[in-house]
């Protein structure tokens, strides 16, 4: 089955220890990632130098928020840059299953297209 193009977007706060992990379970998705944003929210230990050595996805994108402004703000900079048509947002202590955004696309799509006409 084809599925629509999707952005992974991360915030990330003080997440040196689980970011890492998180990142690799985003990148082993089973359906095709068209981008991943990462943005991290003034991180005070080494969760930047981290992100910013992962080069595991040829489409990542690393912002960092001018002050730390909590994951509202984080989540509206991932909306903003985001190229996907749907957008998964993961958190910087997430390991998801391979099949997580296969199972979450295939459930908005069968859903869309019983009661929405494929809308």
């Amino acid at each position: 089955m084809s599925y629509p193009a999707v952005t992974i977007g991360v915030t990330t706060y003080n997440a040196q220890d689980t970011i890492l992990d998180a990142l690799n379970s985003a990148v082993g998705q089973s359906v095709e990632i068209k981008q991943i944003i990462i943005v991290d929210d003034c991180s005070t230990d080494n969760t930047l130098s981290i992100v910013e050595q992962f080069d595991r996805h040829p489409c990542l994108e690393i912002y960092r928020n001018p002050v730390n402004s909590g994951v509202a703000v984080s989540r509206n900079v991932i909306v903003e840059h985001a190229k996907g048509d749907f957008i998964a947002f993961f958190d910087d202590d997430d390991i998801s299953l391979a099949s997580r955004v296969e199972v979450q696309l295939s459930r908005i799509l069968e859903y869309e297209k019983e009661f929405a006409n494929g809308a």
